[in-house]
């Protein structure tokens, strides 16, 4: 038994437009890719099963994978019609990407089923372009980067933040 004593609001900011900043994974990023996107990317994945994004892959396979992601939850939540989110935005959403560490790690997919998934650790570097720019990586922090999210994959935080600064009044 418990009792809330408070509830604080942690919606994360990128910041208004101009801001820079960086974006670190707190747990794994899940990216999968169908056998004809892995082909795409000049990838062999084999077999009939969707592949893993991993270490030395295309980044730009996995940095478009996250922006569809990103675009089908975006048209599958609540937020108003008038506006088109990650698909809105004029360019990538991260201008530099490095991933930090590769592993896999069990899913328990049901009581009794577990399932061997590899996941990323990444940063992300950022320069806010516009408003649509804002809303998208605003979205991505709260529902989580990649697949698999209710699971607790795809948790990601600012880890530091430059607002732009008004000079010459």
């Amino acid at each position: 038994e418990f009792t809330v004593q408070g509830v604080v609001d942690a919606t994360a900011d990128v910041g208004p437009p101009g801001s820079t900043g960086t974006i670190e994974s707190d747990t794994g990023t899940f990216v999968t890719l169908d056998q004809a996107a892995a082909q795409e990317y000049g990838i062999s994945p084999g077999g009939d099963t969707d592949y893993y994004w991993r270490e030395g892959d295309p980044l730009q396979a996995f940095t478009d994978r996250v922006s569809d992601i990103l675009a089908v939850k975006w048209h599958q939540s609540d937020l108003p019609a008038d506006t088109d989110g990650p698909v809105a935005v004029d360019g990538p959403l991260f201008d530099q990407v490095q991933l930090d560490t590769t592993y896999s790690i069990p899913l328990h997919v049901t009581p009794e089923q577990t399932q061997t998934i590899v996941v990323n650790k990444l940063t992300f570097e950022y320069e806010i372009r516009s408003d649509a720019h804002r809303e998208a990586l605003n979205f991505a922090l709260s529902i989580g980067i990649g697949e698999k999210n209710s699971y607790g994959l795809g948790t990601h935080s600012v880890v530091t933040k430059q607002e732009p600064v008004l000079t010459g009044m």
